[in-house]
């Protein structure tokens, strides 16, 4: 029979594409780091711009085999994908009209805003005409501190001393709609964790959520500046390891010392007067505020509780010049714990203590009239106890303030400072024996004073003496600018715990626990616990879209639909985290796990590990730390 006809393959044809390439992206390449936005499963990291920053667009010819070739002559369109979900909601950002064309077989482009943008390429090669036409995610990245470029370092700081110096009339009127001061974000805070029934941001389930909130309405504001800006995080853990390695133990006094964190550079070092000494916020003042019900009796925009005559932003770094004894400098292990916690009403709760609330209080620190306070009392505690007694000061402070057992002065002068002290209304003097009992049992275990002992070591320490958190330690801590890449921290670590081993209870409690393991919120017997509960409606907007074919709005939300923005299936904030690195927690070996843990790039060898059965319980914060409240309330 004849033979059959073979009919020869057809061969593949070469195909038109293109490549994309910055400053970052070339870095990460060179460290073999893997590329911005890798981890983020909805992304594809090979089509993500960053607004703002120049963007370097290469046309190339992939051909059978493998082979690129660059085509002889190529134009270009960029234009912005136009959403179709709208709503009558703010803009966060206005970028519609966008449009740019170029020729070649390369082109630099500035994407204004995030959104969607397609990219039309049409290239000719040996009579032939090509086109691909694709669409990039354009997205903010938020870098650590110390790993951004020196523009950029000099871009954000500017920036943030511009909010600083510029009011909000005058910055709105140059900057758009969405610009604030500085000292705008510290009022509100300072109302919200000042206020006398509840702190509305802290000590609650409502703490990251509310803060993640304000964060991203800052970040707004510093774009309004300089839309290339992302704020940056500042991940701690690394100072306290270079600590470790340098001086074989933790040595957090010297870490505010040496951390390039507190140098001219950044946020400045702190005088042997306890203020900014040099850098772009030296001597920085905080605001007065008599005109709000939230301000401290010197009429600054500090707690009422907060009795500091000082206009200046303060730092002490110790309390009463004793160590944080108590108070450890968050680490590797102690982030690596809370990234192994299953249930969000835990991670929510140990959140705002251990991982974080430590660095507010070696900033802040607490001064004043108490160095030598139990000098004049050795009969009831030693020398040593009384040093442990400082440490608890602070909370015995606030903790008196918000039971009503100890009374500011409705007005103090810098001029008679000496008579600024706390009054102690007798009607609820057993409340602030109360009080006094639980900070000696908690620093000193001391269980056998009489009564008529303990109402006169609660005098001794509440009604005879004068002094004051650092600002960094009480409610008006975004005074300080240092306090603004601190919580972009935690929010990096459920970023990370979405990715990597998301939430398997995700339960937001709503009720008080007998235990003291957790609540909706530290004050007991107050149900609302405002600013806590899931439905609670976040004191600042949230810039976010409600789908992927939606802009970005400025929206009320609240805590849950801040939650939800996180999530990876429905993701829907401007901005993703670099990496999820941490490098200097690898050489740790001793103290946290294996490295294989860590390092996200890494998570092919193996999925992160399952806790034991009882190590939600064992995560939970000892007693006296939960009690403490937050830092900055």
């Amino acid at each position: 029979p004849p033979s059959a006809t073979v009919t020869p393959p057809v061969q593949p044809r070469r195909r038109l594409t293109f490549s994309i390439d910055h400053h970052y992206k070339r870095l990460a390449k060179d460290q073999g780091r893997h590329l911005p936005g890798e981890p983020y499963p909805l992304l594809d990291m090979e089509r993500l711009v960053e607004p703002g920053r120049a963007m370097d667009f290469q046309a190339m010819l992939l051909h059978p085999g493998g082979e690129e070739t660059l085509p002889a002559a190529c134009s270009w369109r960029f234009t912005k994908v136009l959403p179709t979900d709208t709503s009558e909601a703010p803009l966060a950002y206005t970028a519609e009209d966008f449009g740019l064309a170029s020729s070649g077989i390369g082109a630099t482009v500035v994407f204004p805003a995030p959104g969607t943008y397609s990219v039309d390429l049409r290239c000719h090669e040996d009579g032939e005409s090509l086109q691909v036409e694709e669409e990039v995610a354009c997205l903010y990245v938020r870098r650590e501190l110390r790993s951004i470029s020196e523009d950029d370092r000099e871009r954000f700081m500017s920036a943030l001393k511009l909010m600083d110096e510029i009011q909000n009339e005058e910055g709105k009127s140059q900057f758009g709609g969405h610009y604030y001061t500085l000292d705008y974000f510290a009022n509100i805070h300072t109302d919200l964790a000042g206020d006398r029934r509840v702190d509305h941001m802290h000590d609650g389930l409502g703490f990251l959520t509310q803060h993640i909130a304000m964060t991203n309405a800052f970040e707004l504001s510093l774009q309004t500046i300089d839309n290339s800006i992302a704020l940056p995080y500042w991940d701690f853990t690394r100072d306290i390891s270079a600590m470790k390695r340098k001086y074989g133990e933790n040595q957090e006094a010297m870490l505010l010392q040496e951390s390039e964190i507190f140098s001219e550079k950044w946020f400045g070092s702190t005088s042997s007067s306890h203020h900014i000494a040099d850098g772009y916020f030296a001597m920085q003042q905080v605001a007065s505020n008599m005109s709000t019900s939230t301000h401290s009796p010197y009429g600054y925009l500090r707690a009422p509780w907060n009795l500091n005559p000082s206009p200046f932003v303060t730092r002490y770094h110790s309390l009463c010049n004793a160590k944080l004894k108590f108070y450890e400098w968050p680490t590797c292990a102690s982030h690596l714990s809370l990234v192994q916690t299953d249930s969000w009403s835990d991670f929510s709760w140990d959140s705002s203590y251990e991982p974080h609330g430590p660095v507010h209080a070696w900033i802040g620190g607490l001064g004043g009239a108490c160095e030598e306070i139990g000098a004049r009392m050795p009969e009831f505690l030693t020398e040593d106890e009384w040093v442990d007694v400082r440490n608890f000061l602070f909370v015995l402070l606030k903790n008196a303030w918000r039971q009503f057992a100890v009374e500011p002065p409705k007005f103090c002068s810098v001029d008679a400072a000496e008579a600024c002290i706390n009054r102690c209304p007798e009607d609820q003097f057993s409340t602030l024996k109360n009080v006094t009992q639980f900070v000696l049992l908690q620093a000193a275990n001391k269980t056998n004073l009489s009564d008529q002992d303990l109402a006169r070591i609660s005098r001794y320490l509440s009604c005879e003496h004068a002094y004051w958190p650092g600002d960094q330690l009480e409610a008006a801590s975004p005074a300080d600018p240092v306090f603004w890449p601190i919580h972009p921290t935690m929010e990096r670590l459920i970023h990370l715990k979405n990715i990597a081993r998301p939430f398997t209870d995700k339960t937001w409690v709503t009720t008080s626990h007998d235990d003291d393991s957790y609540k909706l919120c530290a004050r007991d017997g107050l149900v609302a616990c405002k600013g806590h509960n899931p439905y609670d409606q976040t004191h600042w907007p949230l810039i976010s879209r409600r789908s992927s074919n939606a802009p970005y709005e400025v929206n009320t939300v609240t805590n849950m639909e801040v939650r939800r923005a996180m999530d990876m299936d429905a993701y829907a904030l401007p901005y993703i985290y670099d990496n999820f690195h941490w490098d200097h927690c690898e050489e740790e070996a001793s103290t946290s796990r294996p490295s294989e843990h860590w390092n996200r790039e890494r998570e092919a060898e193996g999925p992160y590990p399952a806790t034991t059965s009882n190590s939600n319980q064992e995560q939970h914060l000892p007693p006296h730390h939960s009690a403490l409240c937050a830092c900055r309330g």
